[in-house]
C-alpha cells in the first residue's frame, strides 16, 4: 500500500508539473507602452501584463479616447492587479502597443473574468463590453464572460482603452493576465481550456452521483459506513460549481438563466461549504482524530456564513469576504496540519493515503479563494480538483478492492466451512460401521414424517428388526467376524428396500428399524418376509443359532395412523412387541401386532 500511494503521489506531481507548463513569450509593458516591434513570430500567446496608463474616475467617450494616453496619466497601475482594498469606483486603463511591420493580420485580446464589467476601445473604437461600466452603482451592469476579442489590423500601433467600474466587488481590478497574440491561437487556447473544463466537470459529476448512489445503498448500515461517500459527493459537487465557475461558457450554455450574480452566489457558496463537508468525510473516517466540538462549531459558523450569502445582497456580502476567506484557509490548512501529526505518531498507511487527497482538495480550494489575490491562472485550481477526483476515487477503488478481496477470501472459508459442517452433520446421521442412517436420524426422520402424515392421514409402518442369537455369533466367531456380519446384514436389508420412501437406519447393536410410509397390513408383511429372506440367502454361517445354521433375523411390524395416535412412540412399542412375539415363537419369522 504504501509503494501504491507513493507512486501515485509521484505521478500526481509530475501531472501537475506538466499541466502547469504554459509557453508565453515574456513582455512586460511600460510606462503604458508595450513594445512588441522585436517579436518575429506570433506563434504563442502573449501576456498583456506590467505598467497600464489609469486614470481614476475618468471614463471618457469614443470621442475623448484620443486625450487619454500613456503622456497624460494621471497613474500607472499594474496589470494584472487592484485598486486600493475596498475602493470604489471607475477608470479607465490605457495601454500602447507597438507592432512590427510584419506583424500578422488576425490579432485578437481575450479578456478573462473581469470583476464586474468592462469596455474594450481599440484606436478609438469599441470592440467588446462586458456588463456595463458605469459612473454610478445605479448605471452599472454586471456580467460574467470571457471572449477573443478581433483587434484592428491596419496600423503597427494599437491604443487600448479599458473602462471599468468597480461598485459592488470587494476590490477592483484584473485579477487575471489579458491574453494578446494571433486569434486562431487564443480561438484554441479557450477551446482547450473548455474542453479541459468540460472533462473535469464531467469527471467530477460521474464521481460524485457515484459516491452518492453508494451512500444511499448503505444507508441501512448501523454503522453508518455511507457517510463518507455522502460527504465526498457533496464535495465533488461543489468542486464542479468552482471549476464550472471558472468558465462560464459551459454554465451558461446549460442553464440560459446562469448571470454573473449566481456566478458570484454559487462560488463563494461552494468555497464556504466545502470546509465543512472537509472536516465531516475525514471526522467519518478518524473520529478519534478530530474532535466533534471542534467539527461542530466549524460546520455551524461556515453553514451560518452561506445562509448569509444567500440570503443577503451581493455587495453586502462581499464587504465581509476578505475575513472569511482568511479565516477559511486557516481551518482548510488546520487539516492536513492535524494529519501530518498523527502520522508522525500513528503511522498509519491509510492516515497516509487520506491525507495526500486532503491535501490536494485543500490546494484547490485555497488555490481558488487565493486566485484573486496571487494572480494565479483559472486553471490551477481546476487541475488540483481534477487530481484530486482521480486520487481520490483511486483510493476508495483500492480500498474497495482490498475489501471485497477480503470479503471473497471469507465467504469462500465460510463455504469451506459450511460444507465441512454439513459433512460433519452428514457424518453424524450415518452409522460408521454399517454406513445406514443411525438411530438419531431415525428419531428425527419419523417424528417429520409423523407430523407430515398426521395432516394428510396417511398410515405409517414399522418394522423392527433383530439379530437371531448374535450375541452367541460374536462369541464364536469373534466381534470382527460380528461387525462383518452386521456390514453384510445391513447391506441386504437396503438392497431389498427398492420403494421410494423406504428409510433403514441401525436402531442399537445387531438392532434395525425400517420405516415404510403409505402401506398396509398386507404390504408391510409381504415386504418384512422379503427382508427376512434376502438375510436367510446370505448363507453366512453361524453354527451356534438355535434355529438355522445360517445367520438369521427376526422382525415385529406395525402399522399406526397418526391423525389418531398422539405420537410416534405408540408404533414403536406395537411393532417391538410384535418382535418380541416373533422370538417367542422360533425366531427367523415375522409377527405382526
Amino acid at each position: 500500500m504504501k509503494k501504491i500511494v507513493l507512486k501515485l503521489s509521484i505521478l500526481v506531481l509530475l501531472f501537475s508539473l506538466v499541466s502547469c507548463s504554459r509557453i508565453t513569450h515574456d513582455y512586460s509593458a511600460r510606462k503604458g507602452i508595450l513594445d512588441l516591434s522585436k517579436v518575429e513570430t506570433f506563434d504563442s500567446i502573449i501576456d498583456l501584463k506590467g505598467e497600464f496608463a489609469f486614470f481614476w474616475e475618468k471614463m471618457p467617450t469614443e470621442d475623448e479616447l484620443s486625450n487619454y494616453n500613456d503622456s497624460t496619466a494621471e497613474d500607472f497601475m499594474n496589470v494584472p492587479g487592484f485598486w486600493d482594498p475596498h475602493k470604489k469606483g471607475y477608470g479607465t486603463y490605457y495601454l500602447k502597443i507597438i507592432l512590427p511591420e510584419n506583424h500578422p493580420k488576425n490579432l485578437a485580446l481575450s479578456l478573462n473574468n473581469i470583476l464586474e464589467n468592462c469596455r474594450t476601445f481599440a484606436n478609438g473604437k469599441e470592440i467588446y463590453s462586458i456588463g456595463v461600466p458605469g459612473v454610478t452603482p445605479e448605471t452599472s451592469l454586471w456580467n460574467y464572460e470571457s471572449e477573443v476579442i478581433s483587434l484592428p489590423s491596419d496600423s503597427n500601433e494599437i491604443e487600448l482603452h479599458i473602462q471599468v467600474s468597480v461598485w459592488k466587488h470587494h476590490i477592483g481590478g484584473f485579477s487575471h493576465n489579458i491574453y494578446f497574440g494571433d486569434r486562431k491561437i487564443l480561438d484554441t487556447f479557450k477551446e482547450r481550456n473548455i474542453i479541459l473544463d468540460s472533462i473535469i466537470i464531467g469527471a467530477m459529476l460521474l464521481i460524485g452521483f457515484y459516491n452518492i448512489i453508494m451512500f444511499f445503498c448503505l444507508l441501512k448500515d448501523e454503522d453508518r459506513e455511507g457517510f463518507p461517500y455522502l460527504f465526498l459527493g457533496l464535495i465533488f459537487f461543489l468542486g464542479v460549481l468552482l471549476v464550472g465557475n471558472k468558465n462560464e461558457i459551459i454554465f451558461k450554455t446549460c442553464f440560459d438563466w446562469f448571470t454573473y450574480f449566481w456566478g458570484m452566489k454559487s462560488i463563494f457558496s461552494a468555497m464556504v461549504l466545502t470546509l465543512p463537508l472537509l472536516y465531516c468525510y475525514v471526522y467519518s473516517f478518524f473520529p478519534e482524530y478530530f474532535k466533534s466540538i471542534t467539527y461542530r462549531i466549524v460546520f455551524t459558523a461556515f453553514i451560518i456564513v452561506w445562509l448569509v450569502i444567500l440570503t443577503t445582497p451581493t455587495e453586502v456580502f462581499v464587504e465581509v469576504l476578505l475575513p472569511i476567506e482568511i479565516f477559511a484557509i486557516i481551518f482548510f490548512l488546520e487539516v492536513p496540519v492535524r494529519f501530518i501529526y498523527f502520522l508522525i505518531r500513528d503511522k498509519n498507511l491509510l492516515i497516509w493515503a487520506y491525507f495526500v487527497g486532503c491535501v490536494l482538495l485543500v490546494f484547490a480550494v485555497v488555490s481558488n479563494m487565493l486566485e484573486n489575490y496571487l494572480f494565479l491562472p483559472a486553471w490551477v485550481s481546476s487541475v488540483l480538483f481534477c487530481l484530486f477526483a482521480f486520487y481520490q476515487t483511486f483510493i476508495q477503488g483500492f480500498v474497495t478492492s482490498k475489501s471485497y478481496l477480503k470479503v471473497k477470501h471469507l465467504n469462500s472459508v465460510f463455504i469451506e466451512v459450511e460444507k465441512k459442517a454439513e459433512k460433519l452433520q452428514d457424518l453424524s446421521y450415518v452409522d460408521q460401521l454399517t454406513n445406514v442412517s443411525n438411530r438419531r436420524y431415525f428419531d428425527e426422520h419419523i417424528k417429520m414424517l409423523w407430523e407430515k402424515n398426521s395432516v394428510t392421514g396417511v398410515n405409517i409402518g414399522l418394522i423392527v428388526i433383530d439379530v437371531d442369537y448374535f450375541k452367541l455369533y460374536n462369541d464364536a466367531y469373534g466381534h470382527l467376524a460380528g461387525d462383518e456380519c452386521l456390514i453384510r446384514v445391513a447391506a441386504a436389508l437396503r438392497a431389498t428396500m427398492n420403494r421410494k420412501g423406504d428409510f433403514l437406519a441401525r436402531y442399537g447393536g445387531e438392532e434395525f428399524v425400517v420405516v415404510v410410509p403409505q402401506c398396509n397390513n398386507c404390504n408391510i408383511e409381504l415386504f418384512a418376509e422379503r427382508l427376512c429372506a434376502a438375510v436367510r440367502a446370505l448363507e453366512i454361517e453361524h453354527k451356534e443359532s438355535k434355529c438355522s445354521d445360517y445367520v438369521t433375523i427376526s422382525l415385529g411390524t406395525a402399522i399406526a395412523s397418526p391423525s389418531k395416535e398422539k405420537d410416534w412412540y405408540k408404533l414403536f412399542e406395537k411393532a417391538d412387541d410384535a418382535l418380541y412375539s416373533a422370538k417367542m415363537h422360533g425366531r427367523n419369522r415375522v409377527e405382526s401386532f
